[in-house]
């Protein structure tokens, strides 16, 4: 205990006596293990999502994958399923605990006479088999009951202030809307769950719902196909484990072909799997970054986990190759301590817990910018960089972290100065600290990735700046996007299309059926013979309503697009509207890359012709073509865009206004829905530019973080090239003046010098260029609209690294040319 005291107050005194190296050390090793923590806040939360639920290990959410050779769609419903899956699966598996479906929508309800946009879920009672809330007021037994309610703590307080809000009446809107009891109060589910409202990857709620109500004023007749997933299908393992997942997704298979009816197994391949509801974050976020394509898939969680481990990688060999040049001058000291007795085992473990003492003042530092750091977020951001202080978990990683970061930065300088000899370190004074070439290769390494993060920075701010301008920088007049669809009732859309361009300051309005910027509506095939094994091409589909090209803006190249006059150029969806066809043709419009693709590069030679949708028969006419104008931000794949006239699926809504006042034409919007569309509330509008910030988050958010960490490792590498600046110059002090008596001038030193330090930079950016040339194709791959790859990033990559090398060194580099010769002579 004496010895390992004795060692801490030699620690102590060394570091004190080493100001500027052990502050250098302290400082890379806190911009390294900032970013290690951080990182695993972030990665760690994503995990901890929906494991505060008792049965979270036993509860599955089953995902629903469409596949739909017609269409060309390939893609996972988001852990969302078929609503007649439920009936099903407790038919087929009666082995499973409780199985319950959920189905949530912000729906407008009424309490204490304000009506509010409430996030509602309907739910079965075995919801309350499955997850564990915590009661403050009234019975969750009740919930099973019709027309029963259940709020959260938060929203009680809202619609009832700090009275009782059990045993209450509230107003359900919808179809129908409907009055409904509450009968519990539950705590807020925390945040870190896919069920709290708010939360980072929320499907929440305000209010839980008895099934009845959504039977009553929710349901609609699409609700029932297996096409659509409206709901999520909750799934709980015996607690015995008598039956398990993978036994799950094997009746799953049996169930698909056991009750979904011939003719849709025929047009689609439908397959079901369950999921652990604690991967519902890790896949939400992976869906957000990358939706439905390219067909390699980049796990997000484990690219910035790497990022900031190389981050800390990068600190870690700051403060070996600093620690190991300092080696060659302690020599003398530790040769007179062996020659007095000290053992090899003896100086290393001195070394270590010297090391430790650095790396505990690195790991407090980093924690104390944390901390405050995390209050500078607002809402479930801050709530996911959170230091759990309170968490065991945290604190064994933190005994992890220092252990491992003291044993990757201490062990290899102190064994190379237990090497030492006493009589070599006693007549020389100094000795080798290793090769020098090491030392070079680790600053390249330090280098190599700041200069990675900054060309792909760069390609990240330039992608974002082209495509934003690309998707928006065409409209010169603002546009608002907003949903009136089901359940709440529909207006007639051309009596809303009228009521909406009546308004102030309102050129016009349309409809559509994917919201325009997301890459998650369905495709179809084309092919040009009828025929059904002659070639198809895939396109992406959009259903729009009469305005459409004109309100955009889309330039018509040939033909015409669909007009009023036209009746048969609506997609014929009732019985009578097809026996009305008798098989005659579908009208379609395709841009210009569509025709293009289908063989007719001059947009004329396609007018007219004929075309065929996968394995149908059914001839459907090209009417017109219009130019490609970006509609989407992540690629598909697609060969081009196909648009058709289908009013009855069209639920989204484009309006463009003028550049007079805004503010009335918003209100006359929300009125005329209103006023059309009793029932359903305000519509939540959005302009083009917040529906770009909107599916642009995922990407905004990596181009952060990957921002971040190329300012940490180009700080980490400047810090660790001054502390080398500085030890180099002071071993070169007596070349320099040797120089300077042969006629060398300072500038001319001052040159060779900055010239040593340039060549690892140089040599680094070089060895990094290819990797980040492949990173920054995977990337750009992802974009409907991607950028071109120039030179430019890779020239930034290398000024900017060259430069913070200069501005490091040089002041440490020009003190030592400007030495006099005698000066630099008698140093030696």
């Amino acid at each position: 205990m004496l010895a390992l005291r004795h060692d801490f107050t030699i620690a102590l005194r060394r570091i004190a006596s080493q100001r500027l190296y052990s502050a250098l050390g302290v400082a890379v090793l806190t911009l390294g293990i900032v970013c290690f923590i951080a990182t695993h806040l972030f990665v760690s939360y994503i995990g901890s999502y929906d494991r505060n639920f008792a049965n979270a290990d036993r509860t599955y959410a089953i995902e629903q994958t469409f596949r739909a050779e017609s269409s060309g769609l390939d893609m996972r419903l988001m852990i969302q399923s078929a609503l007649p899956l439920a009936e099903y699966l407790r038919l087929d598996v009666p082995e499973l605990a409780a199985v319950s479906r959920y189905r949530s929508n912000l729906t407008p309800v009424e309490a204490g006479g304000r009506s509010m946009g409430r996030a509602v879920a309907y739910v079965e009672a075995p919801f309350y088999d499955i997850f564990d809330f915590k009661s403050v007021g009234g019975d969750l037994r009740a919930a099973t009951a019709p027309r029963s309610a259940v709020l959260t703590r938060h929203a009680a307080q809202q619609m009832f202030g700090e009275g009782d809000a059990v045993g209450k009446i509230i107003t359900i809107g919808g179809a129908h809307p409907l009055d409904v009891e509450v009968v519990a109060v539950i705590e807020d589910v925390p945040a870190a769950s896919h069920l709290a409202s708010g939360s980072l990857f929320s499907r929440g709620f305000d209010v839980l719902a008895s099934w009845d109500v959504f039977e009553a004023i929710g349901r609609t007749p699409f609700d029932t196909s297996w096409g659509n997933a409206p709901v999520m299908t909750y799934a709980l393992l015996p607690p015995d484990g008598s039956f398990t997942a993978a036994e799950l997704n094997g009746r799953l298979r049996r169930l698909v072909a056991r009750h979904i009816p011939a003719e849709w197994r025929q047009a689609a391949t439908i397959e079901f799997e369950a999921r652990p509801i604690a991967s519902i974050a890790a896949s939400t976020l992976q869906w957000r970054y990358q939706g439905y394509g390219p067909p390699w898939r980049v796990d997000v969680l484990r690219a910035v986990s790497i990022f900031a481990a190389a981050i800390l990688a990068i600190a870690c060999l700051n403060f070996v190759n600093l620690a190991t040049a300092q080696t060659s001058g302690r020599a003398l000291a530790i040769a007179t301590r062996k020659a007095l007795g000290a053992k090899s085992a003896h100086v290393v473990r001195q070394e270590l817990i010297q090391t430790a003492l650095i790396v505990a003042a690195a790991t407090a530092l980093a924690l104390a910018a944390i901390v405050p750091a995390g209050r500078l977020l607002t809402g479930a951001w801050r709530v996911a960089f959170a230091v759990p202080w309170a968490e065991p978990r945290f604190w064994t990683f933190l005994a992890a972290l220092l252990a491992g970061v003291t044993c990757a930065v201490g062990l290899y300088p102190a064994l190379v100065l237990a090497r030492i000899r006493p009589a070599a370190g006693l007549r020389l004074g100094a000795v080798r600290s290793g090769p020098r070439l090491v030392r070079t290769v680790l600053v390249g390494a330090q280098f190599a990735t700041a200069s990675f993060l900054v060309a792909v920075v760069v390609v990240l701010l330039v992608q974002r700046h082209g495509l934003r301008e690309a998707l928006l920088g065409r409209f010169e007049d603002p546009y608002v996007m907003f949903y009136v669809g089901p359940p709440a009732p529909m207006p007639d859309r051309e009596v809303l299309a009228r009521e909406l361009s009546r308004g102030p300051n309102i050129e016009g309005a349309s409809f559509m059926w994917q919201p325009l910027l997301q890459a998650t509506g369905p495709r179809t095939q084309l092919r040009r013979a009828a025929d059904a094994q002659a070639p198809r091409l895939t396109m992406d589909a959009q259903a729009v309503g009469y305005d459409f090209f004109a309100l955009l803006d889309i330039p018509v190249l040939a033909g015409r697009v669909f007009e009023r006059g036209h009746a048969d150029d609506a997609m014929p969806r009732t019985p009578e509207a097809i026996a009305a066809r008798e098989g005659g043709p579908v009208a379609m419009v395709l841009d210009r890359a569509a025709a293009r693709a289908l063989g007719w590069p001059d947009p004329a030679g396609a007018v007219g012709q004929t075309v065929y949708a996968s394995n149908s028969t059914r001839p459907i006419e090209i009417i017109g073509v219009v130019e490609t104008v970006p509609m989407t931000i992540r690629t598909r794949g697609s060969a081009g865009l196909a648009y058709e006239m289908d009013p009855t699926i069209s639920d989204y809504w484009i309006v463009r206004l003028g550049k007079g006042d805004v503010a009335a034409s918003l209100a006359h919007i929300r009125d005329a829905v209103e006023k059309l569309a009793p029932g359903r509330g305000a519509p939540r509008l959005a302009f083009l530019d917040q529906a770009f910030a909107s599916a642009y988050w995922t990407f905004a958010v990596m181009n952060r973080v990957l921002g971040g960490l190329a300012l940490f490792a180009i700080a980490i590498a400047g810090t660790g090239l001054f502390g080398m600046a500085s030890y180099v110059t002071a071993r070169r002090t007596r070349e320099i003046g040797l120089r300077k008596t042969q006629g060398a001038s300072s500038g001319r030193v001052l040159r060779m010098l900055l010239w040593d330090f340039s060549k690892p930079v140089v040599a680094a950016n070089l060895a990094a260029w290819p990797l980040a040339f492949y990173a920054a194709e995977r990337y750009l791959g992802l974009f409907a609209e991607r950028a071109a790859l120039t030179p430019l990033p890779f020239a930034l990559a290398l000024a900017a690294t060259l430069a913070l090398a200069w501005l490091t060194v040089g002041g440490r580099v020009l003190h030592a040319a400007r030495l006099s010769p005698a000066v630099s002579l008698r140093n030696e």
